[in-house]
C-alpha cells in the first residue's frame, strides 16, 4: 500500500510538472540537435514562491518514499528489495532537489517577501525533521543490502544557529 501511495504521488508530481530532472549530457545533446530549449526550470531561475510550491510538492514525495520503508519478512524478500532500489535511486534525486532548493531560499531569505519568508522558514524546519528520517531510511535500507553504500548521499541538515537566524529575522 505505501509502495502504491507513493507511486500515486510520483504520478501527481510528474503529471503537474512539479518533478525537476537533472538532465544528462545524452538529454543535452538531443536538445541541441533538436534546437529546443529545456521547459524545465532551473532551481536558481525560479521565483521564490514557485520554487516553494515545488519543495513542497518534492517534500511529499520524499515522505511517501521514506514510508515505503520495509518491515518484518519484507525486508528479505528480493523482489521488495529491488522495486526499493528503485524508489531509494528517485529519493536520491529528490533530496538532492530539496537541498539545493532550499539552499537558494536560504541565500536570498533575507530579500523575499514577507510571506516567503515565513513559508521558506516552516519548509526549513519541516526538512529537518524530514531530513533526521531519511537518514533513518538510508540507514535501514543500507542494512537491508538495498544499493552499495556508496550511492548513497550523506544527508545533510540546516543547523540550528541557521535556523534560529532565520527564526529572529522573521521577528
Amino acid at each position: 500500500r505505501t509502495f502504491a501511495s507513493y507511486l500515486e504521488e510520483r504520478l501527481d508530481c510528474f503529471l503537474t510538472g512539479k518533478l525537476q530532472r537533472r538532465y544528462t549530457s545524452i538529454d543535452r545533446s538531443r536538445e541541441e540537435e533538436d534546437g529546443e530549449k529545456s521547459t524545465n526550470d532551473s532551481i536558481g531561475n525560479m521565483k521564490p514562491s514557485v520554487l516553494l510550491d515545488r519543495i513542497e510538492f518534492w517534500q511529499r514525495l520524499l515522505q511517501r518514499t521514506i514510508a515505503t520503508r520495509p518491515t518484518g519478512a519484507a525486508t528479505t524478500n528480493r523482489l521488495v528489495q529491488i522495486s526499493l532500489y528503485a524508489v531509494v535511486q528517485e529519493s536520491f534525486h529528490l533530496y538532492k532537489d530539496i537541498l539545493e532548493g532550499l539552499t537558494y531560499l536560504v541565500q536570498c531569505f533575507f530579500h523575499l517577501r514577507y510571506e516567503d519568508c515565513v513559508q521558506a522558514f516552516k519548509t526549513c524546519l519541516k526538512v529537518t525533521g524530514q531530513f533526521a528520517e531519511l537518514r533513518q531510511f538510508y540507514t535501514l535500507c543500507k542494512r537491508i543490502g538495498v544499493g552499495r553504500d556508496s550511492e548513497y548521499p550523506s544527508v545533510e541538515t540546516l543547523s540550528e544557529e541557521k535556523i534560529e537566524t532565520l527564526r529572529e529575522f522573521l521577528k
